[in-house]
């Protein structure tokens, strides 16, 4: 749900794979969400703009899970969000 909201108007749809626990309840497990990363075309810099979206929506989570577990991203990797 986070690529989703993160993607705006570039993405689709969040699907979900299920697995069923010990408990008989089903846990989704893995999940992906299309993104539109087409050029604009005859538009170079809506183009640009489209991508840093597209940039930040695929990072999202990587950047959510690295506040949460306090892990450092790969080294040498770099995010940063324009405004």
């Amino acid at each position: 749900m986070a690529h989703q909201t993160a993607g705006g108007p570039y993405t689709g749809g969040a699907s979900y794979d299920y697995e069923v626990g010990p408990d008989g309840k089903r846990y989704a497990v893995a999940g992906e969400v299309p993104i539109d990363y087409g050029p604009v075309p005859g538009d170079p810099q809506a183009t640009v703009e489209k991508m840093q979206t597209v940039i930040a929506a695929a990072m999202h989570q990587l950047i959510h899970r690295q506040r949460i577990c306090k892990l450092p991203l790969k080294h040498g990797s770099t995010y940063s969000k324009q405004s």
